[in-house]
């Protein structure tokens, strides 16, 4: 009898790879450093779940080679032998998503109380300021039409007399 651990099914295998690829390539196919993929690669030779034969996870099929140089993958051993790279910009409990929600909050109520006028560009401003970013933002004549702000002239396009 073999002391290679068995390997997931054929359908599990192709299940896994197919969740790691895709959200690999919806997130631009980040790749680790080499020093990160050099630590999971001796992480994985240190592992008892790793079939040395064919290099690969006993737990998830994966070629070790190529999961480990993928920055949106994860170990699949509880608890990670792998040290967390990767931050899912998704998530809700993240700054950026945090941020957002507060943003459209405060222009929503501005809106509401007449302060903002979202027609007027000009007085997003003050709102930039109490949210806490520095620069402001410039507005100038609209290049197309001579206009204030990004305003088009209603009969743009049409030919003159």
């Amino acid at each position: 009898m073999s002391k290679d651990k068995k390997m997931p099914s054929i359908f599990t295998m192709a299940k896994n790879f197919a969740k790691d690829l895709s959200t690999y390539i919806k997130e631009g196919a980040p790749n680790v450093s080499n020093k990160i993929y050099m630590e999971r690669l001796e992480a994985c030779n240190k592992c008892p779940n790793l079939n040395k034969k064919h290099m690969r996870c006993t737990l998830c099929g994966c070629l070790i080679e190529h999961k480990a140089k993928w920055k949106t993958t994860t170990c699949p051993d509880k608890p990670s032998r792998w040290a967390p790279v990767y931050k899912d910009l998704k998530t809700p409990k993240s700054e950026r998503s945090r941020r957002a929600k507060q943003a459209n909050k405060i222009l929503k109520d501005a809106a509401n109380k007449g302060v903002w006028d979202p027609q007027n560009p000009e007085t997003v401003n003050p709102l930039l300021k109490k949210m806490g970013y520095k620069s402001e933002v410039k507005f100038s004549d609209c290049d197309d039409c001579g206009e204030k702000g990004n305003k088009k002239e209603k009969d743009k396009g049409k030919d003159k007399v």
